[in-house]
């Protein structure tokens, strides 16, 4: 004669639980040259690499770091007057420690490289990308994000006096950087995620040649835990 027998199986269920993206140290090259590089000292999570670049007729083939190719995640640019230029790349998971950001372009032209590290940063979103040729005081792009993510925004001017951030609620200026040729700013900027990013820069002067890009960072999942539970079989003996 066969007998039910009554058992409890205890099951420990991973849990997902998000954690807002934070920006951890920023570092930066300004320089002439074809193939710009800096040490750069990755602290851990998503790597973010923004590339500003001045030439007419010039490109990039991409950045490396710690000889590892970057992804590419948008551009922005070609302005006629100046031929001004922005390139987002990123790499995950990244090297830590001090490592060679380096990239090329096809010229020797003034470039400036802005890395910052991302930690809990999911793969960058699409950018929105602006760009102008003509007078201006100022522009904004609007990006979808949510809270907990995070939005970075980058722009080249040509207008270097009296260029800066704008004011739209809980943007920090990450760099601010003059060019070698001392005719261009490069700027980066972030603030935290919530249904759009407006993100925007001001300038004093009324005309000016920018280009202007806006990305992104959706949070990560993490599994800090385990989620207990119990199922009840019936086993026939």
């Amino acid at each position: 004669m066969r007998r039910l027998v009554a058992c409890v199986v205890s099951l420990l269920i991973p849990t997902c639980a998000l954690a807002a993206v934070s920006v951890g140290n920023a570092g930066n090259v300004d320089t002439v040259s074809a193939t710009p590089s800096v040490s750069y000292d990755h602290t851990g999570g998503r790597l973010v690499a923004v590339l500003f670049w001045q030439g007419s007729g010039t490109t990039t083939s991409g950045c490396t770091y710690d000889g590892v190719g970057m992804s590419g995640v948008g551009t922005a640019g070609g302005v006629a007057t100046d031929d001004i230029h922005i390139a987002l790349f990123e790499q995950a998971p990244a090297a830590t420690g001090a490592q060679t950001l380096a990239c090329t372009v096809s010229a020797s032209v003034s470039v400036t490289i802005i890395a910052v590290s991302l930690t809990n940063g999911d793969a960058l979103g699409t950018p929105t990308e602006d760009v102008s040729g003509g007078a201006s005081t100022g522009d904004t792009n609007d990006v979808s994000s949510a809270t907990g993510d995070l939005c970075l925004t980058g722009m080249i001017n040509s207008d270097q006096g009296g260029t800066t951030v704008g004011t739209n609620s809980g943007q920090t200026d990450l760099e601010t950087t003059p060019t070698a040729n001392a005719n261009f700013i490069f700027m980066a900027s972030h603030e935290a995620g919530a249904a759009t990013c407006t993100m925007g820069y001001n300038w004093t002067s009324n005309f000016s040649n920018w280009a202007h890009i806006t990305v992104n960072v959706p949070e990560a999942a993490s599994r800090p835990g385990w989620l207990g539970s119990s199922l009840g079989l019936g086993i026939g003996q």
